[in-house]
């Protein structure tokens, strides 16, 4: 014979009747078919449960999902059980002599009563699942959450301190812009800032971000050509480019050494100079420099050909400047040199630095006078590039001659300027010089 199943997951089907058991009438109710014909309260027996001898409704089935396993049995939900504390048990006690409330479920399957101190809710994963859990298990308090213990602490993105704290965690790198120019310049006339590109996971994570820019002025900023976990871009503040003792002073410093002298990736790192002169446009400054852009030209041939920093016409540059290119004019009296590729380390830094020094003070020199300047051995010019290629181990005399060679072809390919005539005097007299040797 088949009976109506009012409740649970067949509810509204018919089934044999010995598949099906009645259910306790406190908590469910009959209903009627069409005929005016009462059934149930019924339900599957695979989705009830018969409560036990110690409940207030011994012997009547309940829905499985309305009802609490103890260890003496199963109770409907709506009767007081306990978790006896001093003997940690799965399931819980069901109470013949008090009353606890608001009993709950442990994020472990345990139960406990929140009338207890010693339960919390909160995160009890990395993944933001929530839950209860006992005080044994531990817990930190941050901001309003409860955090079941360190694993999930850390897991949701924060630390603990040396104190035993919750507390944010160390953030390596500011968002790109994000910190403010510091100028350390006082003013001066001339004043430049050099943007440093680095990949070095080290370097990058050896100190907070924001506590390095309150102790240096130096900001460690997010860039987005750089890979994403150990690349970063350390700008400098701003300084007078004519007086560099503050700059050498600063370079000095162990922890912006290190940063200096981090690793790079020689393919995707660059070094940008920005240089401002307050008697210049930014305009006006890039004319004045343009005779010295075949050197910067000679020195790095390779970075010309690179799209974000591309070396194009003097014309091009100079009638439509964009940013992706050797020399980029920007508002006011800030031109932007991106020719460099990567700083090698803090030395090469301060190399760089004078050797924009030299050309500010010979602004509005013509490419055949920098010419001049290359070859002539007591000129600071010449000095400057012969120590760069006797440091690094190679003939200065050599290094500089075919650095002529590149500056002619360049000023030539560029900058519409033909130096073959001087080129050429310039190379018959240093043969001779050579032969007299």
């Amino acid at each position: 014979m088949e009976v109506l199943v009012t409740d649970g997951s067949h509810a509204g089907c018919m089934e044999h009747q010995d598949n099906v058991v009645q259910l306790c009438t406190d908590f469910y109710n009959a209903i009627s078919d069409d005929n005016g014909k009462q059934h149930g309260p019924t339900a599957l027996m695979e989705d009830a449960v018969e409560l036990c001898e110690y409940s207030r409704y011994a012997g009547q089935n309940v829905l499985i999902d309305d009802a609490i396993e103890t260890l003496d049995g199963w109770v409907h939900d709506s009767e007081d059980v306990l978790l006896d504390r001093s003997n940690y048990y799965d399931k819980p006690i069901l109470s013949t002599r008090r009353a606890y409330h608001n009993m709950v479920r442990l994020y472990d399957g345990g139960w406990a009563t929140t009338d207890s101190d010693d339960v919390y809710y909160g995160f009890v994963d990395r993944y933001g699942d929530t839950g209860y859990w006992l005080g044994d298990d531990g817990n930190y308090y941050y901001n309003g959450d409860n955090y079941m213990n360190s694993e999930v602490v850390e897991g949701m993105g924060y630390e603990i301190d040396d104190w035993g704290d919750v507390c944010m965690p160390k953030k390596y790198v500011a968002d790109y812009g994000q910190l403010d120019d510091v100028d350390y310049s006082d003013g001066a006339a001339v004043t430049f800032g050099i943007e440093v590109e680095k990949e070095d996971e080290d370097a990058r994570e050896s100190i907070d971000y924001q506590k390095l820019y309150d102790l240096t002025g130096w900001a460690k900023e997010r860039d987005g050509s750089l890979c994403s976990s150990i690349g970063f871009e350390f700008v400098s503040p701003i300084y007078d480019l004519m007086n560099l003792k503050r700059f050498r002073d600063d370079i000095a410093k162990p922890i912006v050494r290190e940063h200096l002298n981090a690793d790079y990736n020689r393919d995707s790192c660059g070094g940008h100079i920005t240089i401002s002169h307050k008697d210049y446009t930014s305009d006006e400054l890039f004319q004045g420099l343009s005779g010295a852009f075949p050197l910067i030209y000679g020195l790095y041939p390779f970075r010309t050909k690179q799209s974000y920093c591309e070396a194009k016409s003097h014309r091009t540059m100079g009638n439509s400047p964009t940013k992706y290119s050797s020399f980029y004019r920007k508002s006011g009296s800030l031109l932007e040199c991106r020719i460099f590729p990567a700083f090698r380390d803090a030395d090469n830094v301060l190399w760089r630095i004078e050797l924009m020094q030299i050309l500010i003070k010979n602004i509005n020199k013509s490419e055949s006078e920098y010419l001049s300047m290359l070859v002539n051995r007591k000129s600071v010019l010449h000095r400057h590039l012969a120590k760069m290629y006797e440091r690094a181990g190679r003939n200065a005399d050599t290094s500089i001659m075919d650095l002529c060679g590149r500056f002619v072809s360049f000023a030539k390919q560029f900058n519409h300027v033909n130096l073959n005539a001087q080129y050429a005097r310039i190379v018959k007299i240093v043969e001779t010089r050579t032969k007299a040797a």
